[in-house]
């Protein structure tokens, strides 16, 4: 399961091998519903982990009522019209862990294997299914765009919550307070005279970005524009700044974490080869132990499926949580000499046009503008 293969890949690593193929079909599936109750046992464990944290964070003691930010989103096994599966994640702002998740299936093996062998409107049918309707893992019978939607009300509906909302007056203050500072990125920057002018929009105090508003000193820039760009400059912010787009960036939120969610699923089970309800869907409790706790939470399935582990165990989910920590160290380290490169290159770009103007008769031709100095003379030979 978690190598993202079925029994057909099994089946093929074991000839490769020269190994003994594995168990019966019907064996294989037995040992997959263990599995499957195994994963729904250590993950409802660690659901009821996640939302007891940041509820113990958030909760009001007199009403028992906890205001949590989530985010929400769903994903599914193929493009939505055609894909059979969907699954909803509902995770937590504050503490970035998956709080609650959901999976619809549309198809029912069993169900189609039925319907052809007895026939759909047959009595027959009738009385198998009314002894398989609570095995049945076909619970969406909508169209595939609709599972998002469906999900979303499930996890609310059980989890007997309500979104919730800024009220009218807060809005509006919170989008003052965008709208005003994204002026004062416009007038700091361009260089008017009257200074009372120039840091009207600016915050005040004593942790203020702006240092005339902070210490009452300005330090003129090379990258600062002249007042006749604010012209043009001002309604082109006035745009930017328009209610009703600042209104749909309020939350302040993205989905990045969701994303990153979705593709651990996926890469449990792989798109391009068909899978079964069941397995999906112990693919998204997997990814949801994966993504809360790390590689460690499979020990937590393990001891719940009676299979005890072992050292090679533990030194496996140790390599993999030091992998993950290297890799994330590195990214950091290209993140930092990026944004350092990147720097370097503003503080290039921003010498001023006067060194290209510079005198080519300089006595001192060694110095650092000894560079610009044929391109000055070329320069001053055309004019």
């Amino acid at each position: 399961m978690e190598m993202g293969v079925g029994r057909d890949g099994m089946s093929v690593m074991c000839d490769i091998f020269n190994m003994p193929p594995p168990c019966h079909p019907n064996v294989w599936k037995h040992h997959v519903t263990a599995l499957y109750e195994a994963h729904k046992k250590a993950v409802s464990g660690q659901l009821q982990e996640a939302t007891d944290k940041v509820f113990s964070r958030h909760s009001d003691n007199e009403s028992g009522v906890g205001e949590i930010a989530v985010s929400y989103d769903g994903t599914w096994s193929k493009r939505v019209y055609t894909a059979n599966f969907g699954i909803g994640f509902v995770i937590s702002a504050d503490t970035g862990e998956v709080l609650d998740y959901d999976f619809e299936s549309k198809i029912c093996r069993e169900c189609q294997i039925a319907k052809k062998d007895l026939g759909e409107d047959s009595p027959e049918f009738d009385i198998w299914f009314g002894g398989h309707q609570e095995q049945c893992t076909q619970t969406h019978t909508c169209s595939s765009g609709s599972m998002e939607c469906s999900i979303a009300k499930k996890i609310w509906g059980r989890a007997n919550v309500k979104p919730g909302k800024l009220t009218a007056q807060h809005q509006k203050e919170q989008i003052s307070i965008m709208q005003q500072a994204k002026m004062a990125v416009l007038y700091h920057s361009c260089e008017l005279i009257d200074d009372k002018e120039r840091h009207k929009f600016c915050p005040s105090g004593p942790d203020s970005w702006c240092s005339h508003k902070r210490e009452g000193k300005f330090q003129r820039k090379d990258h600062h524009l002249d007042a006749v760009f604010l012209e043009f400059l001002v309604p082109e912010f006035k745009r930017v700044s328009h209610y009703s787009l600042l209104l749909r960036c309020l939350p302040g939120y993205s989905q990045n974490v969701n994303e990153s969610l979705n593709s651990l699923v996926w890469n449990h089970a792989l798109k391009h080869r068909f899978k079964g309800p069941r397995f999906i869907e112990i693919a998204a409790m997997s990814a949801v132990l994966a993504f809360n706790c790390g590689a460690a939470s499979r020990q937590d399935v393990m001891k719940a499926a009676n299979i005890p582990g072992g050292e090679f165990t533990l030194e496996g989910c140790k390599k993999m949580k030091c992998d993950k920590d290297e890799a994330l160290c590195k990214e950091g380290k290209v993140e930092e000499k990026g944004k350092k490169e990147e720097n370097q290159r503003s503080q290039a770009c921003s010498k001023p046009i006067e060194r290209l103007l510079a005198d080519n008769d300089s006595e001192d031709s060694d110095s650092e503008e000894s560079d610009d100095a044929p391109l000055a003379h070329f320069i001053s030979k055309r004019q």
